[in-house]
């Protein structure tokens, strides 16, 4: 990865999320926990024929049917860590409604940014409503 990602970092796990294969080293909880900017400049990294693209293009999905309430496949949400990479130590955050909703648009706006996933203005809208 080119940029450097911050020491204090939100850590999405779920054991549905592929493999990190840096998880020992930044002393996230399990091997299948990342933080949704690293899981998705992985991604970019590998290509769109990688199944790493695939899996970032699948949680891209089930953030924004979770964001819009039609969410069907019933899986529970993430656990969310705050861990602290130099420290390697991590704090499973205790989430409201509000800090769900943060979760997703973040991994929506991720998926913008890393090109994962195109940006499209009724996807936009649908997502954060008129400007």
């Amino acid at each position: 990865m080119e940029e450097e990602l911050p020491r204090i970092r939100e850590v999405l796990c779920r054991e549905d999320l592929p493999e990190n294969p840096n998880w020992r080293k930044e002393g996230y909880p399990n091997p299948h926990c990342w933080n949704v900017y690293e899981l998705f400049m992985k991604a970019k990294e590998e290509g769109k024929d990688s199944i790493l693209w695939q899996e970032a293009r699948r949680i891209w999905w089930e953030a924004h049917w979770r964001l819009v309430g039609r969410y069907k496949r019933r899986r529970p949400f993430f656990k969310v860590y705050t861990c602290d990479v130099e420290k390697k130590m991590c704090i499973e955050e205790s989430l409201d409604e509000d800090d769900i909703k943060r979760i997703l648009r973040e991994i929506i706006i991720t998926g913008f940014e890393t090109g994962i996933t195109p940006r499209g203005a009724g996807i936009f809208r649908e997502i954060f409503g008129r400007l």
